[in-house]
């Protein structure tokens, strides 16, 4: 808390390449080819309406219907049968339904009119190609059949603030599509690796990617600059050995990315920490207060069981961001994962680089100190080699300990009331890949999107493939 600690910008002066490395492709030119097709799984519901403002149809595996613009189809689950309701009546369809425009024409596009017991909502949104509606066990699955292209778009409009510069938009297309490419597993081979026929044979398990996986809302969301950036870097995808890489990115790192390891384990090699030049961002610092409570009963699907009493940061990755968080209640002590601690917090724990602080209960305030927060400790910021002797803290008390995990710290002030933990920190996601206040930052500095690229994801190459 500030005051206890005052918080510092860090400065770190790093030069920016304006060029991309030599891994990257001087010519980016053969001739296009058409873009593929991929399946993304939008949403599971207990029903849901069809649309469209043209004319469409209704293909399963026994034939084809036709309906005028504007009509409504209905669909619900019977086990792992489809239901499609119509004025005309019910009927009961084997495998997937599909649902396409007849015809190609401007804003015929199909629409989610409305669902029930939706997961995610999207009713209002539309969407290019078709949709697919799948039943398994009493539920519908929703997903569009959409051009790798038309997705993109659509993501870098959610992703990232149109007004940005475009170098920074280009290299978020080029993220976008090659982290899609990854997870549906495209070769660079005829075909891409792709299935080319029988999507209405498909089911649920064959969707390798969905909409939460990175933005994806349909054609309704897509922005001029975005759309221009896109088609800048039409079938540019980042590649590592020949495959597509796994292009992940976040908001902010504020000053350093992760090392993929620290976060969900393995090595992957251009999935590395990098070093971030300066910026400023809205996540900078953030602060988030919780009650013990509220923390036992947030964090009790993780094993923790009643209301916390401390919390101590533990396993420091390469950015500083804890890879583990001990939990202490009356019943005892649990380690808990960061990926874990930070996705049961939810969107309120931006990051898990920050410090917390416990105050209340009529005791001293005291805290873990992540050694990555810059704080004010002697008229200088704290930096790591220190001693104990050196520190000192406003308002009295001192550093009780110097673990690994961290600087343990007690305040001389004493504060009544309900034990209360503040969380502070800096940045916001996993902190792994490309940062998107990074990208930004080196585009104004003038780098162009590949060397944007070579500098998140080292020792990538850029490939044309369609």
């Amino acid at each position: 808390m500030r005051r206890f600690l005052t918080l510092l910008a860090a400065v770190v002066v790093v030069a920016v390449p304006l060029h991309a490395a030599v891994t990257y492709a001087d010519a980016l030119t053969p001739p296009e080819t058409m873009a593929p097709t991929v399946l993304v799984g939008l949403f599971w519901a207990d029903e849901v309406s069809l649309t469209c403002r043209g004319p469409f149809l209704v293909e399963f595996s026994s034939g084809s219907s036709s309906y005028g613009a504007n009509s409504v189809v209905k669909f619900r689950a019977n086990g792992n049968k489809v239901l499609k309701e119509t004025s005309g009546g019910t009927v009961t369809e084997e495998g997937a339904v599909e649902v396409s425009p007849a015809q190609k024409q401007s804003g015929a596009y199909i629409t989610v009119q409305s669902h029930t017991g939706a997961d995610t909502p999207t009713a209002g949104l539309y969407f290019e190609g078709s949709i697919l509606v799948m039943a398994q066990d009493g539920r519908l699955c929703v997903a569009n059949l959409v051009d790798v292209e038309s997705y993109v778009r659509s993501v870098v409009s959610s992703e990232m603030p149109d007004g940005w510069p475009v170098e920074a938009l280009k290299a978020q297309a080029v993220a976008v599509r090659s982290y899609l490419a990854y997870k549906v597993k495209m070769t660079n081979t005829p075909g891409l690796g792709l299935p080319v026929s029988g999507y209405r044979s498909v089911t649920p398990g064959s969707i390798c990617i969905w909409a939460t996986d990175q933005v994806y809302k349909g054609v309704s969301v897509q922005r001029p600059n975005a759309v221009a950036a896109s088609q800048a870097t039409r079938g540019q995808i980042l590649t590592y050995g020949g495959l597509p890489a796994a292009a992940y990115f976040h908001a902010a790192s504020e000053g350093k990315t992760e090392n993929v390891r620290n976060v969900w384990g393995g090595n992957v090699p251009y999935l590395v920490s990098v070093d971030e030049i300066p910026y400023e961002s809205p996540y900078h610092s953030w602060s988030v207060s919780f009650s013990g409570d509220s923390l036992g009963l947030l964090l009790a699907p993780l094993g923790v069981s009643g209301s916390c009493v401390s919390l101590e940061g533990c396993d420091l990755g390469d950015s500083g961001r804890w890879g583990g968080i001990t939990v202490c209640t009356g019943s005892g002590e649990v380690w808990v994962k960061g990926t874990d601690f930070r996705k049961v917090l939810g969107q309120p724990l931006r990051s898990l680089l920050f410090s917390v602080y416990t105050v209340g209960g009529g005791k001293n305030a005291s805290g873990c100190v992540n050694p990555g927060m810059p704080v004010w400790v002697a008229g200088k910021e704290q930096v790591t080699n220190e001693t104990a002797g050196e520190l000192f803290l406003q308002g009295g008390g001192g550093i009780i300990s110097k673990g690994t995990s961290g600087l343990s710290v007690l305040s001389g002030t004493v504060s009544d009331g309900p034990v209360t933990f503040v969380l502070e920190g800096k940045g916001w996601g996993h902190g792994v890949g490309m940062s998107q206040w990074g990208a930004r930052a080196l585009a104004l500095a003038g780098a162009d999107y590949p060397a944007i690229l070579n500098w998140y994801y080292p020792g990538t190459a850029l490939e044309l493939w369609w």
